[in-house]
């Protein structure tokens, strides 16, 4: 991973499991993502102030998007929530 900031749109979100979604990031621009290994962490700067890292799950392809998956955390500070319930497809995040 880098370490700037990148603009990224939600251009998938679905119920992987119980309690569970799954979000896909690309690059607001069109660029190309930084390459990663599967289980890297990066920070999402979520609708609701919070930063939360996250692991990725999938494995890199050039070209290639992010993907996460957030378990709801009914215990958590809020960024669990804020995932499941303030993000959308097309959102713009950090």
């Amino acid at each position: 991973m880098t370490g700037s900031l990148l603009k990224v749109r939600v251009v998938g979100l679905e119920s992987a499991a119980t309690g569970i979604v799954s979000l896909e990031f690309a690059a607001e621009d069109g660029s190309q993502l930084p390459a990663f290994e599967p289980g890297a962490h990066i920070d999402v700067h979520l609708p609701n102030g919070l930063i939360r890292q996250y692991s990725l799950y999938n494995n890199y392809q050039p070209g290639g998007n992010y993907r996460i998956a957030v378990l709801l955390d009914e215990q958590g500070r809020g960024g669990s929530r804020a995932v499941h319930e303030l993000v959308a497809v097309n959102d713009v995040l950090t």
